[in-house]
């Protein structure tokens, strides 16, 4: 399922501009508990956006993870 995917990123977006924490840049996806991004970059010590949902319309959303994530949702990844 597509809720299984948590949103992360390197860095994220300082305090003052906003009260919501949110990624700075690219932000790309993970499981929980997963040293590496769906895209296969290494991302440990990344912050993970718990509450932020998954939104493939967001120009900042690595298009890689995203494909990653469809394909293992609608089983295409299989094989």
């Amino acid at each position: 399922m597509l809720e299984q995917w948590l949103v992360t990123a390197p860095q994220m977006q300082p305090r003052s501009f906003s009260v919501e924490r949110l990624p700075w840049g690219r932000h790309h996806l993970k499981r929980d508990g997963a040293a590496v991004t769906a895209c296969g970059r290494f991302a440990v010590g990344w912050h993970t956006f718990w509450e932020r949902p998954l939104d493939p319309r967001d120009p900042d959303a690595c298009e890689a993870c995203l494909r990653v994530a469809l394909a293992v949702h609608t089983g295409a990844a299989a094989g």
